[in-house]
């Protein structure tokens, strides 16, 4: 197996998914416009900033609908997307999951930017979003820990 599916397998361990198809893994993973030629043929494979975008509304479609389940203010919601879908917060979470191994970077470039980092995140998101629908992007997106303790239950404690 090559370099870049090996990348995709890497991640899939991490985010506890397996793409169906491993496209989708692979376009989440670049953060440039190249060729990849392990997917059975020379395939172009565009830069994930499209996927990010994907990811990222996803992300706060999530989010929202668990404040709105929860009756929260305006305020908070401003607080919860603020500090969850932040890119310094993306960034965080993905070097902690130690996501930014699977990073695909532009031939040249040798570290994984915190910009870099967030996209690719919002990508993975995204991808699996495409790839098994909206109940495996939530269930990556609670793997990924990306909530915010606003956003848990109240819960009542007893005499």
């Amino acid at each position: 197996m090559g370099k870049v599916l090996e990348k995709v397998k890497q991640c899939e361990a991490i985010i506890d998914y397996e793409f169906k198809e491993k496209h989708h893994g692979v376009e989440a993973l670049f953060t440039y416009t190249g060729n990849c030629q392990e997917l059975g043929a020379l395939v172009e494979i565009k830069k994930n900033d499209g996927l990010g975008i994907l990811g990222d509304i996803i992300l706060q479609d999530h989010l929202c609908r668990k404040w709105l389940e929860l009756g929260l203010s305006k305020k908070d919601w401003s607080r919860i997307r603020q500090e969850v879908a932040s890119n310094a917060n993306l960034a965080a979470i993905g070097k902690a999951k130690a996501l930014d191994a699977c990073v695909v970077l532009n031939p040249g470039q040798t570290a994984v930017q915190d910009s870099i980092m967030a996209t690719t995140v919002e990508a993975i998101i995204g991808a699996v979003d495409l790839d098994g629908g909206k109940a495996a992007a939530e269930k990556v997106i609670e793997r990924l820990s990306l909530s915010h303790d606003l956003l848990k239950p109240a819960t009542t404690i007893l005499p």
